[in-house]
């Protein structure tokens, strides 16, 4: 079937030359792999229509197929002349590629029509421009950052002001006092034992000891008041970063605890200064003990 259409446009281009049948006969030629035959009828067809621009992108197809590549250098170098002179052609074409869709090959365009444009734009340029550009878009998302950093840490402020610290007097400080003035003989002494993690927590406190450490102790304990204190002090003097929201996530737990009444301070005090009582009419008992024996 082929063949029989190859004849059939050979026969008319030979009869007449000047026809344009010539292309679509190259065309075949070179489907049917006649590449010798399909370039022989393109420049016979060339020479009669130099402005078929279909026909002289085939034959460079053509002559790249068949590793002529200076014949195909030189016609390549004839289009790019015609170009040359038509700089909005790349404009167009890049205008059509946007609309399709295909941004990176649009903007390659577009810097071909700078470059065969009176002011060509170089790639030193573009690089140079964006760069300042990328630049000065993270310096101005650093800057909003911080400033978003800071006007969370105001609303935290003002937050904290609604739980002011909790300076009333612990009952469970003077019975521990009244537990150290109790004389007691070395040889009764009972084998040195750790004090009370909340006592602990106490001594260091009034100490001056504020540490992050602390502060999950006392959170642990349900000290909440106490914890958010120490909170709100290293958050006063913590730098904006991840520490610092670490804080204010801290910080909101301690509040949210104290909303919720999940653990009532003031309801844990009589335990504690049953406690110590117990150990006073311990250390009473011995002390009686000792004396019966004397």
């Amino acid at each position: 079937m082929m063949q029989e259409k190859i004849k059939f446009y050979r026969e008319i281009f030979s009869l007449d030359s000047n026809s344009k049948v010539f292309f679509p006969l190259a065309g075949m030629y070179l489907e049917a792999g006649l590449k010798d035959e399909a370039e022989t009828v393109l420049r016979q067809g060339l020479e009669r229509h130099p402005e078929h621009m279909e026909a002289r992108l085939l034959l460079i197809r053509v002559c790249h197929e068949k590793g002529k590549g200076d014949e195909a250098g030189a016609l390549v170098r004839e289009l790019m002349n015609s170009l040359h002179g038509c700089p909005p052609f790349f404009q167009i074409w890049s205008q059509e590629l946007e609309r399709e869709g295909r941004s990176e090959a649009a903007m390659i365009l577009s810097l071909l029509t700078s470059h065969f444009g009176s002011k060509p734009v170089s790639v030193k340029d573009i690089f140079s421009a964006g760069l300042k550009i990328l630049l000065a878009d993270r310096g101005q998302d650093r800057r909003a950052s911080a400033k978003s950093e800071v006007e969370q840490g105001a609303v935290v402020e003002e937050e904290w002001e609604e739980y002011p610290p909790d300076e009333s007097p612990q009952p469970t400080e003077d019975l521990a006092g009244a537990v150290l003035t109790v004389p007691v003989e070395e040889d009764l002494q009972e084998p040195d034992q750790d004090e009370d993690a909340e006592e602990v927590d106490e001594s260091l406190i009034e100490g001056g000891v504020r540490t992050r450490s602390m502060a999950d102790v006392l959170f642990s304990q349900g000290e909440y008041r106490k914890a958010l204190d120490i909170y709100t002090e290293l958050w006063r003097e913590s730098l904006p970063g991840s520490d610092r929201r670490d804080l204010e996530s801290q910080v909101a737990k301690a509040r949210t605890a104290l909303e919720e009444g999940a653990h009532d301070q003031d309801g844990g005090e009589p335990d504690q200064a049953d406690d110590v009582v117990g150990r006073l009419e311990d250390l009473a008992e011995r002390l009686e003990q000792r004396a019966r024996k004397a």
